[in-house]
């Protein structure tokens, strides 16, 4: 059986120690669903199994799951994605992109020290932002994410993070500009958290990146 890369490539079947795994993660996830009902005190008792799912996704059947998943997640997204039309809020982005100064978001986790990492063993997810200057070499960036296997971004941060090549576009005249700085935030189901008026990260971003004075954004989800 080949093994599939990040580029493609379907297995043809699971092998029984990634089944073995699976039906594990489904043991703990019917523990976790009991709880949920509870109180956040046992749903935070019951979190450790997304730490050892984060673990898992970082081994080499991981790996294996995650491409299989990802044809699974690709065709779940179209079916989910609105459609743009008359009552979905649209702008069209009307500016050259060789002129656009762009910004850099992503969901992967990543924080430069000493501005403290993402709390990976919340319950329900850290719903903070992380401010990073677009010209921080990648190698000083460090990555708390458990919700994702990570090998790949730790050897190359572009993976989730493609700041050089966003530098190597605009010296090369392919956009005009980087904005001054680039945005990470990390796992979270906390969505009151971040769009509250006011104090939530998703208005905390749009103010900064307007000061920014940035025409275009490229979000880049773990």
């Amino acid at each position: 059986m080949s093994t599939p890369t990040s580029s493609g490539g379907r297995p043809s079947r699971l092998p029984s120690r990634l089944l073995d795994q699976i039906r594990r993660v489904g043991r703990a996830l019917a523990r976790v669903v009991r709880t949920i009902g509870a109180s956040p005190r046992a749903v935070g008792a019951a979190f450790p199994v997304w730490r050892l799912y984060g673990r898992f996704l970082e081994t080499d059947i991981g790996q294996v799951f995650l491409d299989r998943g990802r044809f699974i997640g690709a065709g779940a997204a179209r079916l989910l994605a609105p459609e743009v039309g008359a009552t979905t809020p649209w702008t069209p982005f009307t500016t050259p992109l060789r002129e656009a100064r762009v910004a850099l978001v992503t969901t992967g986790g990543l924080y430069l020290p000493p501005d403290p990492p993402f709390d990976v063993s919340a319950p329900l997810g850290d719903p903070s932002l992380r401010i990073i200057p677009s010209n921080v070499p990648l190698h000083d960036l460090l990555i708390a994410h458990a919700h994702y296997g990570h090998q790949r971004a730790d050897r190359d941060r572009n993976v989730v993070f493609p700041l050089d090549r966003l530098r190597e576009m605009a010296a090369d005249g392919v956009i005009g500009g980087l904005g001054s700085r680039a945005y990470s935030l990390g796992f979270t189901v906390q969505t009151e958290e971040l769009i509250a008026p006011g104090t939530g990260s998703a208005h905390e971003l749009a103010r900064l990146l307007a000061e920014d004075g940035v025409d275009a954004v490229l979000f880049a989800p773990a």
